[in-house]
């Protein structure tokens, strides 16, 4: 896996990424002197990437640049315009990958991302994967550099997600008296998603 994301990533011919005055910097460099280096997916259309930008992913990253913490962050865009795009970068403190960069999509199916925000975390030298699950882990930035990050499920969450189940399962068999199965299946399928869903947008548009 570390080979075919360094070879998406640029390393082996030391392509060029953006700073945060759009000039051409040598992505190999900036990565290999950061032990860590945050994956970061997202878009301007996404209000979930803006959120988690915001609150989350910019505090953590400068929380630990403050105490000297050898983290780094790259933006992967999903923007569907350039516009979108220079909006969306101008509120980051770090570099990007240039607007509809073919390595985007190689890291996206090299790394399975399926919606966003997402952080992927690897590490900076070597391209290593230390965790896909970086989105959590930025909640959690005294855990630096995340070797064994784990998102833990607790009883109460648990117990939560299984009084969801059921409240979705009587709401199915209640309309399944007076519906057809095709409204049953539409409306729990809308029920299930509003409960359940992660409320992440998807890539793809």
């Amino acid at each position: 896996m570390a080979g075919v994301i360094k070879g998406a990533l640029g390393y082996l011919n030391n392509e060029a990424i953006l700073d945060r005055d759009g000039k051409s910097v040598k992505l190999g460099a900036k990565f290999n002197e950061n032990e860590v280096v945050g994956l970061y997916f997202g878009a301007a259309w996404a209000p979930e990437c803006k959120e988690f930008l915001d609150d989350v992913l910019v505090p953590a990253y400068e929380g630990l640049r403050k105490k000297d913490k050898a983290f780094e962050v790259v933006f992967l865009s999903a923007d569907v315009d350039q516009d979108n795009f220079d909006k969306h970068r101008a509120d980051m403190p770090w570099n990007s990958y240039p607007f509809q960069d073919a390595r985007v999509k190689k890291l996206q199916l090299a790394l399975k991302v399926e919606s966003i925000p997402t952080v992927v975390l690897v590490e900076g030298a070597t391209g290593k994967l230390i965790t896909r699950q970086g989105r959590e882990a930025m909640h959690q930035p005294d855990k630096f550099p995340w070797r064994d990050f784990k998102v833990e499920t607790t009883w109460t969450s648990y117990m939560f997600f299984v009084a969801m189940q059921l409240a979705f399962v009587t709401v199915v068999l209640w309309y399944a008296k007076s519906q057809t199965w095709l409204q049953v299946v539409l409306i729990g399928g809308f029920v299930f998603n509003q409960w359940f869903g992660k409320k992440k947008q998807a890539v793809a548009r």
